[in-house]
């Protein structure tokens, strides 16, 4: 799929050079196809120059870039107002199973950004590992209200319930 969706974003920036959502696949296809660091960079910061407002720019270059060479960090304190960003780093705690600090980050990026889908969902799955299911359940049916009942929201909402016995 990442051979074709390349292609379609190359296709794309032939007509627009400077098309967000192209730059933004481009390099990620970039980072996680060919591990092009600098080259998946440059289009993605080329893509937020283009639109600054995509959040999944931001989002997929502190993803794919940022954190697989441990810059992410580094990257909250040059923008530390970007919720990607916060969203990203509490993720990876979550993964790491680090839930206070994932708790932290998550609830910085949507202080920051209240409609930030991806940072409610986190922080809902966050509660439900640490074992609060009511305000998981809660976070969650916030983050599918947000999403217009996203697939990724719907699916964490479902799992959070079976948790619950429900």
């Amino acid at each position: 799929a990442v051979p074709a969706a390349r292609h379609a974003a190359e296709a794309a920036l032939l007509r627009d050079g400077e098309l967000a959502e192209a730059l933004t696949s481009l390099g990620l296809a970039l980072a996680i196809w060919d591990w092009a660091w600098e080259e998946s960079e440059r289009a993605f910061r080329r893509a937020i120059e283009a639109d600054p407002d995509y959040p999944t720019s931001h989002q997929w270059l502190a993803m794919n870039v940022l954190l697989p060479q441990r810059r992410l960090e580094w990257a909250i304190g040059l923008d530390p107002l970007a919720p990607t960003l916060h969203a990203s780093l509490g993720i990876c705690h979550y993964y790491a199973a680090d839930l206070r600090t994932a708790r932290e980050r998550l609830d910085a990026s949507v202080e920051l950004s209240p409609g930030f889908v991806p940072g409610h969902l986190f922080r809902g799955l966050t509660a439900v590992a640490a074992g609060d299911l009511e305000a998981g359940i809660g976070r969650l049916e916030h983050a599918v209200a947000l999403s217009g009942d996203g697939d990724e929201a719907l699916s964490a909402l479902g799992y959070a319930r079976g948790m619950a016995g429900d």
